[in-house]
């Protein structure tokens, strides 16, 4: 659990990628509004969008991090 409440931000779609699949893709049914939480994250990959890890994707990245660690 610590390793993932100690994890960076991601700095590139690819991160994002990685994080969303390894991570968000098996305890995506275990966690409530998962879709509402990463749906910033998400909007990173967009085709031809610019990457900007703004204020939104920030927290959504922490509140998910907080989901993943939390025993509940």
């Amino acid at each position: 659990m610590e390793l993932i409440a100690k994890l960076p931000p991601r700095t590139n779609v690819k991160g994002i990628i990685s994080f969303l699949r390894h991570h968000a893709g098996f305890y995506r049914r275990f966690i409530k509004d998962f879709l509402k939480i990463v749906k910033s994250l998400s909007n990173l990959l967009i085709k031809d969008a610019k990457f900007n890890f703004d204020e939104m994707c920030e927290e959504a990245f922490a509140t998910f991090k907080k989901k993943l660690s939390s025993k509940s």
